[in-house]
C-alpha cells in the first residue's frame, strides 16, 4: 500500500511538553500507509458509546465548534448542549485488525471545552490487565490547572494528537473516556475524525522557542533557539523570517546537542520594521511541523509627554515641549511634524516654536539617533491636537483711494490683540502711514498719505502687532490720481484780518455729510452748511493776527481729506481821510484835528 497524505484540514497540533509553545502542523504521512480512516462527518464509524450517562452521541453538531471537522456531523458528549455532570462515559472505536501492521499509529482529530483540571478526557487501551490510561505521543497538553495528565481546559479549535498502537491487535482495544464532576458544565468533547496509519505519520514537535520582544537594537543579529523532538529518527530545522511584507529569508538551524537547535535572525539596520519569524522542522519520514508565526518590532523610541502651554492659544505660532526618549543611542536632534506630513521644525533642544495657520493642527515629534547602523529617525510621539484661535484681518475700509490723496482707513479683525504703541502698518511703495490709533484690541484707524507718483494697483496689507505679523493680500488699491476727489473753487478767494465772512467752497465730488473744515491758524470755522451736494458754505472769523498769505483749505469728510484750493488772508484796508475845503482859520484847524482823531479811533477799534 502506497503512502497516502491526509487532506489539508484546519487543525493544529497542541504542544504537550511545554506550556505556551505553539505549533501548526499538517501531517504529511511521508513514510506511513493508511490503514483505516473514519470520516465521522459522514457516519458514526460503528463506534460504541457506554457509561453511566450514555451521553456520547453522533449527528449534526449544534453546539461547541458548531460543525463537524469535514462536514456537519461528529461524535460529541452532547451535540446541542453542554455535557452532563458527574459523568463517566466512554466512546470505543470499531474493530480493525492490526496484526498485519508493523508500526500502527492512531491519529485523533478532536475539539474540546472542559472545566480546566476538573473535567477530563483521556485515551485508554485494553490489555491483559484490563482498560488502562494511555498517553498520546508527546504527552497531553499542560494547562494552568493540569500538568498534562488528560485533555482538559480549552483546545482552541480542532487539534490533532497521535497514539502509538504498538502491541495492540485491534483498534477495538482503544476508547475515549470522559469524566466530569458535578459543577460547571461546558461544551464538552467532540471527535471529528480518527485515522490509523502504519509507519510514521507524526510530525516533529517544537517546544521552548526563544521569545523575541520588541527591541531598539539596530545592527545586532538575533539568536533563536528551540527544542525539536520527534517520536522516531532524526530531525532538521530551518529558521525563516520576513521583514514587513518583503521576501521570506531562511537560515538552517544547527544542532547544539540533544534536541536543541540554534540559528541567527539577521541584524536589522533600519528602525520601524516588523520582523515575523517561524521555525519549520522536518523528520526523516518527511513529516513537517511549522511553529506559529511570532513577531517583534525593531524601532527607536519616541519622545514623551509632548505638550503645549496651558490655557487658550491665540497667535500664529506656539511653543511645543517634550521629554527626551529613553534610549541607549545618543539623540542628535528632533523633527517636529505638523498634520502628519509637514516638517515644520528641526531642533536640538526639547522644545520648538511651530507655525500655526488654521484653527486645528496635529503635531508629532521624532528623535534623530546616532546608531551603530548610522543616523536614523525614530518613532513619532503620540499625536497632539492643538486648537488655536488665530488673528485674522477682516477688512480695510475704505479699500481704495487715489494718487495724491490723504485717506483715513480703519483696519478690523478678530483676535488681533492690538496694543497701542506696538502696531505697524505697511502698504508698500508710495504710501506713508501716520497717526495710527488703536481703538480696541480688534480695530485701529490710520491716516494714509498716497504720493502723487505712487504706483497704481492692488497692495498687500502687512500688520505687525507685537510678535504677530499678518498679511492680507490685495487689501488696498491705489487709483489713478487724475480722478481723485478735490476742492475746485473758492469764493471769495481773499479775506482780511479781523473780518467775518462767508466763503463758499466747491468740490468735484458729492459730499453726503457735513465735513470738518480746517484753514490753519488764525481762521476759525464757525459753521459749515451744505448748500449743494458739491458746495459748502463756511462762516469764518479771521483774527486780527491771522498769518498773512495763503491758507490751504482742508475738508475732512471722515474718509478723505480734500484739498486743492487756498484762501488768501491780507491786512486790513485803511480808511482814507476826507478832503476838506475849509480855510486855514481856527475853525478849519479844529475840524482837521477832529477828523484825524476819528481816524485814529477807527484804526484802534477791536475786530
Amino acid at each position: 500500500m502506497s503512502p497516502v497524505a491526509v487532506p489539508p484540514l484546519a487543525r493544529s497540533v497542541v504542544p504537550a511538553l511545554a506550556a505556551g509553545a505553539a505549533l501548526v502542523a499538517v501531517p504529511t504521512a511521508g513514510a506511513a500507509e493508511l490503514v483505516q480512516e473514519w470520516d465521522l462527518s459522514e457516519d458514526d464509524g460503528n463506534f460504541r458509546s457506554d457509561g453511566n450517562k450514555l451521553q456520547w452521541e453522533w449527528g449534526p453538531v449544534a453546539s461547541g465548534p458548531g460543525t463537524g471537522l469535514g462536514g456537519a456531523s461528529a461524535w460529541a458528549t452532547i451535540l446541542d448542549a453542554a455535557h452532563l455532570q458527574s459523568a463517566d462515559d466512554t466512546l470505543q472505536l470499531a474493530t480493525v485488525d492490526l496484526t498485519g501492521t508493523t508500526a500502527p499509529v492512531l491519529q485523533l482529530d478532536h475539539w474540546y471545552a472542559l472545566e480546566d483540571g476538573a473535567d477530563l478526557g483521556t485515551l485508554e487501551i485494553f490489555t491483559s490487565g484490563g482498560w488502562q490510561a494511555a498517553e498520546p505521543l508527546y504527552g497531553y497538553p499542560p494547562t494552568e490547572a493540569s500538568s498534562g495528565g488528560a485533555f482538559t481546559g480549552q483546545s482552541g479549535g480542532w487539534v490533532t494528537h497521535w497514539l502509538d498502537l504498538a502491541g495492540l491487535s485491534s483498534t477495538g482495544q482503544v476508547r475515549l473516556r470522559f469524566q466530569s464532576n458535578e459543577t460547571v458544565p461546558l461544551a464538552g468533547w467532540y471527535v471529528g475524525a480518527v485515522t490509523v496509519w502504519d509507519g510514521d505519520p507524526v510530525p516533529p514537535y517544537l517546544a521552548e522557542l526563544t521569545e523575541l520582544e520588541d527591541t531598539t537594537l539596530l545592527g545586532t543579529p538575533f539568536p533563536v533557539e528551540a527544542t525539536v523532538l520527534d517520536d522516531r529518527g532524526e530531525v532538521s530545522a530551518v529558521l525563516e523570517w520576513q521583514i514587513d511584507d518583503g521576501a521570506v529569508q531562511a537560515a538552517p538551524m544547527t544542532a547544539q546537542g540533544g534536541d536543541r537547535f540554534q540559528a541567527e535572525l539577521a541584524a536589522q539596520d533600519q528602525p520601524d520594521r516588523l520582523v515575523t519569524w517561524w521555525i519549520t522542522a522536518t523528520d526523516e519520514a518527511g513529516n513537517t511541523s511549522t511553529s506559529e508565526p511570532a513577531s517583534f518590532r525593531v524601532y527607536l523610541p519616541a519622545p514623551r509627554d509632548l505638550q503645549v502651554p496651558a490655557g487658550r492659544l491665540i497667535g500664529t505660532s506656539t511653543t511645543l515641549s517634550w521629554e527626551a526618549p529613553s534610549a541607549s543611542d545618543p539623540v542628535l536632534s528632533y523633527e517636529v511634524i505638523r498634520d502628519g506630513a509637514d516638517l515644520v521644525a528641526e531642533v536640538e533642544d526639547t522644545e520648538a516654536t511651530v507655525p500655526l495657520d488654521n484653527t486645528l493642527h496635529t503635531f508629532e515629534v521624532a528623535a534623530v539617533f546616532d546608531t551603530p547602523a548610522g543616523v536614523r529617525t525614530g518613532d513619532r510621539s503620540e499625536v497632539l491636537g492643538v486648537a488655536v484661535t488665530l488673528p485674522e484681518i477682516d477688512a480695510l475700509d475704505p479699500a481704495e483711494s487715489w494718487q495724491g490723496t490723504v485717506v483715513r482707513v480703519a483696519v478690523t479683525g478678530e483676535t488681533l490683540l492690538l496694543e497701542a504703541g506696538a502696531v505697524e502698518l505697511e502698504l508698500g511703495e508710495g504710501i506713508e502711514v501716520s497717526a495710527v490709533d488703536v481703538v480696541n484690541a480688534d480695530r485701529l484707524e490710520a491716516l494714509l498719505s498716497i504720493a502723487d507718483d505712487a504706483p497704481t494697483g492692488l497692495r498687500d496689507l502687512v500688520l505687525r502687532s507685537g510678535e504677530v505679523e499678518l498679511v492680507r493680500e490685495s487689501a488696498f488699491q491705489v487709483l489713478d490720481g487724475s480722478w481723485a476727489p478735490r476742492l475746485t473753487g473758492l469764493d471769495p478767494e481773499v479775506v482780511e484780518q479781523g473780518s467775518h465772512v462767508t466763503v463758499r467752497v466747491r468740490a468735484n465730488t458729492t459730499l453726503e455729510e457735513l465735513p470738518v473744515v480746517d484753514l490753519g491758524g488764525g481762521i476759525i470755522v464757525e459753521s459749515v452748511s451744505l448748500e449743494e451736494p458739491d458746495l459748502l458754505a463756511l462762516e469764518l472769523a479771521v483774527s486780527n493776527d491771522a498769518p498773512l498769505g495763503l491758507h490751504a483749505v482742508t475738508v475732512d469728510d471722515g474718509v478723505q481729506l480734500l484739498d486743492g484750493v487756498s484762501l488768501r488772508v491780507r491786512d486790513q484796508t485803511p480808511t482814507a481821510a476826507p478832503v476838506c475845503g475849509c480855510g486855514a482859520g481856527p475853525a478849519g484847524g479844529l475840524l482837521g484835528l477832529l477828523g484825524g482823531l476819528g481816524l485814529l479811533l477807527r484804526r484802534r477799534r477791536p475786530a
